[in-house]
């Protein structure tokens, strides 16, 4: 079973160069070590100690904390470092509704609506869901199709806001989740074979509420807000 919700995935950059590849893979690192409570909130980031048990210099380490920071999730300090943000509930529900919000409006304006196309995307979602086939090579023929015709700029909202949620929802994702996640989809694509985007983008919204509201009760019954 994939680990990925496909209702946020889009809005991924491609890579400019490797050391952009290592910046990101780094963020994600930390992001998972965070969501999985290995980092508390409000502790401060051992930048040497995360460079040494991933075999880097500090540089890339550096360089994804100033990416974490744009997101929220961490905090520079002058003359102490970094921090992981003392993340609230609210502002995980604050989060998840701007992106619900933003893919929604995605949809509705910019997602392909021809019959074929929406065939191609349900087996490809299908596929990754079941873990079928290459899920990076799937992943990125999705993000190719529903960035088509879409600007940059909202490309660049969603990824700032997408990648926090996609570390949380690997923590806490499960297979009955994940089971509703493809029917929603399902119904999203029924939408746009029908010619009504608004319905499409309101489904797509609502998922993405969903997930969220899974995320948060997980993470709650983790004890990640306790403290």
């Amino acid at each position: 079973m994939a680990d990925r919700s496909a209702a946020v995935r889009v809005g991924r950059q491609p890579f400019a160069s490797p050391e952009q590849r290592l910046r990101v893979e780094v963020a994600d690192h930390i992001r998972s070590e965070i969501f999985a409570g290995r980092m508390k909130r409000g502790s401060r980031v051992d930048q040497d100690g995360v460079a040494s048990s991933l075999g880097l210099s500090r540089l890339p380490v550096r360089e994804a904390l100033i990416l974490l920071e744009r997101e929220g999730l961490i905090v520079f300090r002058p003359r102490r470092g970094a921090f992981v943000a003392d993340l609230t509930e609210d502002d995980l529900v604050d989060h998840f509704e701007l992106l619900a919000l933003i893919r929604g409006y995605a949809t509705m304006r910019y997602a392909p609506v021809s019959a074929e196309e929406t065939a191609v995307r349900m087996d490809l979602w299908e596929r990754l869901m079941e873990g079928r086939g290459d899920e990076r090579a799937i992943d990125d023929q999705l993000v190719a199709m529903a960035e088509r015709g879409m600007t940059q700029r909202l490309k660049l909202e969603i990824d700032r806001l997408a990648p926090m949620m996609l570390a949380a929802w690997r923590v806490v994702s499960s297979d009955g989740v994940a089971h509703a996640e493809l029917q929603l989809m399902r119904d999203q694509l029924t939408a746009l074979q029908a010619g009504d985007r608004v319905r499409a983008g309101e489904i797509t919204a609502e998922a993405i509420r969903r997930y969220g509201r899974h995320v948060i009760e997980r993470l709650r019954s983790q004890g990640f807000f306790a403290g």
